[in-house]
């Protein structure tokens, strides 16, 4: 029998609660810098001992705490930012709960030094808040909070912390550059010691202006490549920056993107999956850099959802969402299909020079005068228009781009030069094709349009079949344990009853349609695509196995990031050379931190090209990961040329078998580390049947 209902001890629902509201070194820190902001400090340094495990500290030259603020500053639920909960919907500071200090002193040991402008302070607490000793020392006015041994209370938390400090220590990082961009005010100077040693992870300046700070804590390279773009509104204002949805413009992950709702840093979902899914519409190998900046009333905003307040309920959300959009896909409309062009003439490596009064047939078919069957047109940066009206031969020209770009057997409506050539299609379908007058650096491409006539009536009247002859067959159907209904959760699924182990006791039976393979485990009837199978069998073996030749450079090409990434750089060279990239690390007297690493080796592969934004890539994919996964880390541009050359080497549909070859295919899916999908994600198997129950 359960005993009765009893209220907790105060020490215990203290404890309880402070491991919720400090979760993470991300959050411990940007408690403590968003104190020193609300402080009214100027300049703010963060330093890190060990990335965070011995130790964190935020010291401001802001207002101090008087000598009377002393306890109650690490009392639970003590704060000078409000009153009442009316007051909350009209806070303007960062903090207000008066949660945060108060849970750091019961996660780890706690002191604050102190000064409104005369002799400072030194003060100690013990985990439930309550000073311990005081010490006059020496300091200017501000405050300087340290942590030492965080989670040291919490074993389990405590534990994975340290197994994690790596990972930990970047997302930190990656908070405070939210805060650097957005602080106009305030310069950010933070730092980490290892070994004794001082690195500069980043400095902000607190510039005037936000593309003024995106610069500086991003790199000059990634704000070149932002557009910005404003949003005014009676209920809100919004202020951004995006790259522009071309090759090279974004990244290969979505590390760079910032959210800001009345200058708070927040993690709005609906926001960020808007952009990316936008962006990615345009150019689906790249993710957005963004900065958002949402201005709206205090009464249309709730910052009091979770502990950390990056969670943010907005009101008129939806008109906000729907007028982002819009404004986003006419930008991003400007750069869809278009590429620039430094040489003179966009067509001159297309079509060769066609002389005046030259036939067309005759240009085209001389082999002795051109090996290439395509024409030139000359003076290309004339007006079209003028071009027609004064060029000699283009007439000639005209018929001669149309017999060759658009032979006779094309199908659609077409403008060339001004002049409509156009060709009837059988069928009815009609597609129409414009080129766009006047042509110069760059070439905007319009999409092909194919019209199809169509009856309602006639799409109800399949679909009402097609239902029903779905529902006379449904009780025939034998499900298998758990029933897999969709691609992308196939894993998931058939996690549920296989293991890996399991196919090599798998019997096979035969070969279906020479495309797929039957086989039975126990009682159940599978089908394996050979294809597919095999497909991933390679790419996880090149995955593996690969070292990627490296090709050296004319000139070392010097890199710029932040002093956390540079160290990961630097402690994963490995890693980069089995990539095919190689670096030369400048010594510290040389350069400064972030400026050290110049890329010497890239990868050599046919047809494949790397740079930096590769680099980049892979940086971020180490900082996500633990030690123990990244032996066999590749950038997302790798990954794509293995599974082409997987797929192109594995057996292909139409191939006959032996049972030797289908039992071999079907025994290395046991040592894959991902059998249930092929790398362009299509599945290796699906189940058929439950012998049992169907005899």
């Amino acid at each position: 029998m359960l005993a009765g209902i009893k209220a907790i001890d105060k020490k215990s629902v203290h404890n309880i609660c402070s491991g919720q509201v400090i979760i993470s070194l991300a959050t411990a820190v940007k408690e403590l810098l968003e104190n020193s902001i609300d402080a009214g400090a100027n300049l703010i340094q963060i330093t890190f001992r060990e990335y965070g495990r011995e130790s964190i500290e935020v010291s401001d030259d802001g207002s101090g705490i008087d000598e009377s603020q002393f306890q109650g500053v690490t009392l639970k639920h003590h704060t000078s930012k409000i009153k009442n909960f009316e007051d909350v919907a009209a806070v303007k500071t960062f903090g207000f709960r008066g949660e945060a200090i108060s849970s750091l002193c019961s996660l780890g040991n706690l002191k604050i030094h102190t000064s409104v402008g005369g002799v400072g302070s030194l003060i100690t607490y013990d985990n439930d808040g309550h000073i311990t000793e005081i010490i006059c020392q020496a300091r200017t006015r501000g405050t300087t909070v340290s942590v030492t041994n965080l989670f040291s209370k919490l074993p389990v938390r405590h534990k994975q912390f340290v197994k994690n400090i790596r990972k930990e220590f970047h997302k930190a990082i990656d908070v405070l550059q939210a805060y650097a961009i957005i602080s106009l005010h305030q310069r950010l100077h933070c730092i980490n010691i290892t070994n004794k040693r001082k690195q500069v992870i980043f400095s902000s300046q607190g510039k005037k202006s936000l593309r003024d700070n995106i610069t500086q804590i991003l790199s000059h390279s990634i704000a070149k490549n932002l557009e910005d773009f404003n949003i005014d509104e009676e209920a809100y204002r919004i202020t951004g920056f995006i790259s522009k949805p071309v090759a090279k413009c974004g990244r290969g992950c979505n590390d760079k993107q910032f959210i800001f709702i009345n200058n708070r840093p927040c993690d709005h979902e609906k926001i960020s999956k808007l952009i990316n899914s936008l962006y990615r519409s345009y150019e689906k190998f790249q993710y957005p850099v963004f900065v958002i900046v949402v201005e709206v009333k205090d009464c249309q905003v709730d910052v009091n959802v979770t502990p950390d307040k990056r969670q943010i309920f907005l009101d008129n959300e939806e008109n906000l969402l729907i007028e982002l959009e819009n404004v986003l896909r006419v930008n991003f409309a400007k750069h869809a299909g278009s590429y620039s062009d430094h040489s003179s003439t966009v067509l001159s490596s297309l079509l060769p020079i066609c002389k005046p009064n030259v036939s067309p047939k005759r240009a085209l078919s001389n082999d002795n005068e051109s090996n290439e069957k395509l024409i030139t047109i000359q003076n290309i940066s004339h007006d079209l228009c003028e071009t027609d009206r004064q060029s000699p031969c283009s007439l000639p020209q005209k018929e001669a781009i149309k017999e060759v770009l658009f032979p006779q057997k094309s199908n659609f409506t077409i403008e060339i030069l001004g002049t409509p050539l156009q060709t009837k299609r059988k069928q009815n379908a009609e597609m129409s094709l414009t080129t766009v007058n006047p042509i110069d650096d760059k070439i905007n491409f319009v999409r092909s349009k194919i019209l199809y006539n169509f009856s309602m009536s006639c799409i109800k009247r399949l679909f009402s079949e097609t239902s029903r002859k779905s529902s006379q067959r449904h009780d025939f159907l034998v499900h298998y344990k758990h029933q897999i209904v969709s691609t992308e959760n196939a894993e998931l699924e058939l996690n549920h009853t296989i293991a890996k182990s399991d196919f090599r006791n798998f019997r096979v039976i035969g070969q279906f349609n020479l495309g797929f393979i039957l086989v039975r485990y126990k009682n159940n009837l599978f089908i394996i695509d050979q294809h597919a199978t095999d497909e991933k069998y390679r790419f996880e073996t090149l995955q593996k196995e690969t070292q990627i030749q490296s090709q050296k450079l004319i000139a070392p090409k010097k890199l710029q990031f932040n002093g956390a990434q540079e160290e990961i750089l630097i402690q994963n060279l490995s890693v980069f050379q089995k990539n095919g990239f190689e670096f030369d690390i400048r010594s510290e007297e040389d350069s400064t931190p972030g400026n050290r690493a110049y890329l010497t080796y890239v990868p050599q592969c046919k047809n494949w090209e790397y740079d930096a934004a590769d680099v980049e890539e892979l940086l971020w994919l180490l900082s996500d990961k633990s030690t123990l996964a990244v032996k066999h880390l590749r950038p997302s541009k790798v990954r794509r040329m293995f599974a082409s050359q997987a797929c192109r080497s594995a057996v292909m549909i139409g191939t006959a078998l032996d049972t030797k070859r289908m039992s071999e295919i079907v025994t290395n899916m046991s040592d894959l580390d991902h059998p249930w999908n092929c790398p362009h994600g299509r599945p290796t198997m699906r189940h058929v049947v439950d012998l049992s129950r169907a005899l």
